[in-house]
């Protein structure tokens, strides 16, 4: 075990790279927090998802890791600081789906015109290569972006809903053997916490105390 006191100067550059989460890890849903967005004037909440958080043992190996990564964060995220960010503001879930329709849409108008710009393209090259296959193609998949989502999932569960029924075979399972544990890794599990102790932070007064 190595104890550090939380002045030192790998401290402070984690928590200012990596932020106090670092050290922290999920425990589960914080179901209390997450009905408390509920608003009972309006009815409506964002359904943010609100984890639990504890402590953890962090560990000298990956430690040393993000120490070497936040000194070659540091000045990337020191200007990223400077830069003034203004607060997203939040948006209920009806915002959401209207964001997620309207990028959905942009998306669709986007590769039917790619497509649509394509297959004119091949059309009147066509007069002299005869590529008017290749130009009715992209016809159809500008169509089929465009349009395809007011026909297509009704076809699809269709299909689903009549296509024949079929099993699949399961084959014999094949007793497997048991392998016997390497006696590296076994010696490495045991020797872990020699070689990469796990690390805990105290006060400087605490530290002097232990000591």
């Amino acid at each position: 075990m190595l104890l550090y006191h939380t002045n030192s100067w790998h401290y402070l550059l984690i928590l200012y790279v990596f932020t106090k989460e670092f050290f922290m890890e999920t425990d589960g849903l914080d179901f209390k927090a997450m009905e408390s967005q509920y608003n009972p004037q309006t009815k409506t909440d964002d359904y943010k998802i609100i984890y639990k958080m504890k402590s953890r043992t962090v560990n000298f190996c990956p430690y040393c890791r993000a120490v070497l990564a936040a000194s070659l964060m540091l000045p990337f995220v020191y200007l990223w600081r400077l830069y003034p960010h203004k607060p997203k503001p939040k948006k209920t879930h009806a915002e959401i789906m209207k964001n997620i329709h309207r990028r959905g849409w942009i998306a669709r108008i986007s590769g039917a015109s790619l497509n649509a710009g394509f297959g004119i393209n091949h059309l009147i090259h066509g007069l002299d290569d005869g590529t008017f296959v290749i130009a009715i193609i992209q016809f159809a998949l500008a169509a089929l972006l465009l349009t395809g989502h007011l026909w297509a999932p009704q076809v699809i569960r269709w299909l689903i809903l009549h296509s024949p029924k079929w099993e699949r075979k399961s084959k014999p399972v094949k007793p497997t053997k048991s392998k016997e544990p390497s006696k590296i890794v076994q010696k490495i599990k045991s020797t872990h916490d020699i070689y990469c102790p796990p690390i805990f932070f105290v006060e400087p007064n605490n530290l002097t105390k232990l000591k």
